[in-house]
C-alpha cells in the first residue's frame, strides 16, 4: 500500500469513526459480539454501515453503480433499498462535525438525493 493511500485511510477513519460511534450508540448497536450475530439479529432493522473506499475493485463497483467521479476526498451516502444517493457538497471541508451533520441529514432524508437509474448501473463485461 502506498503511503499516501495509508494517510487517506487514516484520515477517512478519523472523521468517520466518531459519526459511526454516535450512530451505533444512538441505535443501541453493539459490535462486541460477532458481526455475523449482529447481521442475523438485525435483518429486519435497517442500519447504516460505514465504508472507507480505497482504490479497489469494490470501490470501483460502487463508483460505477452511482456514476461517481474519481474525486478525493469524497463523502457519499448510498441508500440502496431506495435506489438513491447523496454526495456531500464539493468544497465543504470533511471534518468530524461535517460528517456527523451529513449522517444526521441522511437519516432525516434532508439531503439532495440523486436516483440510481438503470443507466447508471454498468453491466459487467464478463
Amino acid at each position: 500500500m502506498v503511503d499516501g493511500e495509508e494517510t487517506e485511510i487514516q484520515f477517512a477513519e478519523s472523521v468517520l469513526m466518531p459519526a459511526a460511534d454516535n450512530y451505533y450508540e444512538a441505535h443501541n448497536i453493539n459490535f462486541s459480539s460477532a458481526q455475523e450475530d449482529l447481521i442475523l439479529n438485525c435483518e429486519e432493522d435497517a442500519f447504516l454501515q460505514f465504508l472507507v473506499g480505497v482504490d479497489s475493485e469494490t470501490s470501483d463497483m460502487v463508483r460505477d453503480l452511482v456514476g461517481l467521479d474519481d474525486v478525493m476526498p469524497l463523502l457519499v451516502a448510498i441508500d440502496l433499498p431506495n435506489r438513491r444517493f447523496a454526495i456531500m457538497e464539493y468544497g465543504v471541508e470533511i471534518t468530524n462535525e461535517s460528517v456527523n451533520g451529513f449522517v444526521t441529514k441522511f437519516q432525516k432524508s434532508d439531503l439532495k438525493f440523486i436516483n440510481i437509474t438503470e443507466e447508471r448501473v454498468e453491466a459487467p463485461l464478463n
